[in-house]
């Protein structure tokens, strides 16, 4: 556990140094960062978690301070930096204690993409309702959820990119006979443009129009890898895409793509998720660690061991991270 540290409601793991950064509306993971991190961090696996033996598929620090824990026993929950958790399981409404990812919006609702469909919650995890094919999803297991600044609903399945405007009410669903290049997606990220970015299993499918149509880009078109796992478009329009062979960077809006690989310094090759900071500072999880770049990529330093499946970092800094060891912190 990571002791005299706390979440203030800034979304921030801080010793208490008062942190003035302005967020950024793109992301809830999108904040402005000290320039001069990262500097060799040095991780902490949490103890409680670790002693609970739980498969940890996501996690996020939220604007309220909490960090939210999507585990294959339910959501968890702290805003004590990890000293004490909450259980929200199916008892509480989920729909599934496997949880496979998670938003949060402005206003503290919850959204969980469990196999069980898609579970929201409006009382910080005390109780769930959850959408289901009933609702228009295109299947019962959500891989993944994202919202833009409007709040509108993005769900990841395995039959296609699901859409609410309504709160979840109701859904639209967009398939290959839209231009996704499969119904399998994995990860999704809308940009300042409300450009729609969608990993699938067959390509990264982009969307200009509000998902009415997609243009899918694979490796036959420049793509390193077909199974994209990850997307991530940072502050100057560069895309990110983490696939099974490589980081793919593209500087030219997905016309063309450089790949970052273990001839870069990569802990391995497959790739699960990628960020990159206001300071151009990558930050990249695989299956053999956290690779971490402050030179644009060209160079890559490694840390932690075994497989890494998403991590958040907060505005001053501090790295949490998903890990097959258990929840992981870095400090600054």
């Amino acid at each position: 556990m990571v002791s005299g540290y706390s979440c203030d409601k800034n979304s921030t793991l801080t010793d208490g140094a008062a942190d003035n950064g302005d967020s950024d509306p793109d992301s809830a993971r999108s904040r402005n960062y000290p320039s001069s991190y990262p500097v060799d961090p040095e991780f902490f696996i949490n103890s409680v978690l670790k002693a609970a033996n739980l498969s940890i598929r996501y996690v996020l620090v939220d604007d309220f301070g909490r960090i939210l824990v999507a585990t294959s026993q339910g959501l968890f929950s702290t805003d004590d930096g990890g000293e004490s958790f909450e259980v929200f399981t199916n008892e509480n409404g989920l729909g599934s204690n496997t949880v496979n990812g998670l938003a949060v919006d402005s206003s503290g609702t919850i959204y969980a993409a469990t196999a069980g469909g898609l579970s929201i919650s409006t009382d910080g995890g005390e109780t769930f309702i959850n959408a289901t094919p009933l609702n228009g999803l295109a299947s019962i297991g959500v891989n993944r959820v994202a919202l833009d600044q409007n709040d509108n609903i993005y769900v990841a399945t395995d039959g296609g990119l699901c859409i609410s405007t309504d709160g979840g009410a109701h859904f639209s669903v967009k398939t290959i006979k839209d231009g996704l290049g499969s119904n399998r997606i994995n990860d999704i990220h809308i940009d300042f443009d409300h450009n729609i970015y969608v990993a699938t299993s067959e390509g990264l499918s982009i969307s200009s129009d509000s998902g009415s149509h997609f243009k899918n880009v694979s490796k036959s078109k420049g793509l390193e890898g077909d199974f994209v796992s990850n997307v991530y478009v940072d502050i100057t329009g560069k895309i990110y895409a983490s696939t099974e062979t490589g980081l793919s960077i593209s500087y030219d809006q997905a016309e063309s793509f450089e790949t970052r690989t273990t001839d870069n310094g990569l802990a391995n090759n497959w790739v699960t998720d990628a960020f990159i900071d206001d300071y151009g500072n990558i930050y990249v999880a695989t299956a053999s660690g956290v690779s971490i770049s402050i030179d644009g990529g060209n160079n890559f330093k490694n840390y932690l061991d075994g497989p890494i499946y998403n991590f958040f970092v907060t505005k001053t800094g501090v790295i949490v991270v998903a890990s097959g060891e258990g929840l992981a912190f870095a400090l600054p």
